[in-house]
């Protein structure tokens, strides 16, 4: 999708709702000037009333226009003044009736991809059971429709910007209403990876395209809603997913390479056999998240969250992690958060600290006592000092997570 700013009128300022919120003191001013050119107004129309009294009295300065043209020049000029307010009035009116028919439009426009979405097709079955036959028809989804629907509605974007917020939403929906979650059972790798329905698909890669422009519209604070879903095998290569909630959803054999989940929570989400290459995990929440196949195996890697190009901050508090060996080096282990109750696999176990110092780099962080120096500094060797050595329901866990958050600079939404 081309970016707005490269079409000609919007280039030129001609096209497209202004931003009002903007420049405040200019409002200000051309408020104070509206009123100022109002009262001059007012005062004309006083003047050229006198006038135009005068001049059809006969008298002061018309007393010599017998032949009534100061009275008509005068009266001109009254109606002109008159019939002013009225203009502006009637084209403030016109413009209003235009908004309303143009938002019509566009309703139409999106009621009419919006029916596309539940598009279904009649399919018949010759169903054999035995020496009988019978002739079945059965109902399914029409997933070119709902696929094509759902380009329309990404269309409809490059034409109005404004309507991105409301669009992804009505897509993030239906996602939800249609591929929900019915479980997290774990699937065992001989069952290989599967390929999602084309209109799952087409959803993903259209909100991972215009999240982006809805969150420049909509910059509250707010998350795109793809809680329980079943994403398995779907490709988010790529797309821009920031602060998305995909709390407790499936995403088995998928591809996140190169994507970008800044902020994005994935809470009790199952992640097996899943890539994250290249991709953006900067203050992802992956609490009690799953993600334990593949088995790890001797002198192999499993290509997963480890390998994301940024996890800073990354939260792991009470998660199944135990399908990967290598976490990244001390250095960036240092800069996620786990607790005493994140299952690991051995390898990681073998690497994190002795319970003892672990307790004792904490009270180190918080007092800098020096008795607590030489234990702070074995731990910090691990790269688990910013772990908390107690287990998620522990309110010591949730001060630990704070202090590291903060130093992060993180310590804000949508990463808390």
């Amino acid at each position: 999708m081309r970016p707005k700013s490269y079409y000609l009128l919007d280039w030129l300022g001609l096209r497209g709702a202004p931003d009002f919120s903007k420049s405040r003191p200019l409002g200000y001013f051309l408020g104070f000037l509206l009123i100022l050119l109002s009262f001059l107004l007012i005062c004309s129309f006083g003047i050229v009333l006198i006038d135009f009294l005068l001049a059809g009295l006969h008298v002061g300065r018309y007393s010599s226009d017998l032949d009534g043209t100061a009275v008509r020049n005068t009266g001109l000029v009254l109606a002109a003044l008159l019939g002013a307010p009225f203009v502006v009035w009637r084209t403030i009116i016109s413009e209003k009736q235009v908004g309303v028919a143009e938002e019509a439009l566009y309703n139409d426009k999106i009621n009419s991809a919006a029916n596309g979405l539940s598009s279904r097709f009649q399919k018949t079955l010759n169903k054999i059971d035995g020496e009988e036959f019978e002739v079945v028809t059965i109902w399914q989804d029409d997933q070119v429709v709902r696929a094509s629907s759902i380009d329309q509605l990404e269309g409809l974007i490059e034409e109005r910007s404004d309507l991105a917020p409301r669009l992804v939403k009505l897509i993030a929906s239906y996602v939800r209403g249609t591929f929900g979650a019915e479980n997290l059972n774990v699937t065992e790798a001989v069952l290989g990876p599967r390929v999602p329905r084309m209109d799952l698909q087409k959803s993903v890669d259209s909100i991972g395209k215009l999240l982006p422009i809805a969150r420049q519209v909509d910059a509250s604070n707010w998350r795109l809603d793809l809680r329980r879903v079943n994403f398995d095998g779907v490709v988010f290569r790529g797309g821009d997913f920031f602060a998305a909630d995909f709390t407790e959803s499936r995403f088995e054999f998928c591809d996140m390479e190169d994507a970008s989940f800044e902020g994005a929570r994935f809470s009790g989400a199952l992640l097996n056999y899943s890539c994250f290459r290249g991709a953006n995990l900067r203050g992802a929440n992956f609490d009690r998240c799953i993600l334990n196949r593949p088995s790890p195996q001797l002198g192999g890697i499993n290509v997963s969250i480890n390998l994301a190009e940024n996890f800073d901050g990354l939260s792991l508090i009470k998660a199944d992690i135990s399908s990967i060996d290598y976490l990244g080096e001390k250095e960036e282990i240092s800069k996620t958060f786990g607790t005493k109750d994140t299952v690991v696999s051995e390898e990681l176990a073998r690497q994190m600290p002795f319970f003892g110092d672990w307790r004792l780099a904490v009270n180190y962080k918080i007092s800098k006592k020096p008795k607590s120096a030489e234990a702070y500094f074995r731990v910090k060797e691990t790269g688990f000092q910013s772990w908390s050595p107690f287990d998620s329901s522990d309110l010591g866990t949730a001060s630990i997570k704070k202090r590291l958050m903060a130093e992060l600079d993180l310590d804000r939404w949508p990463y808390i």
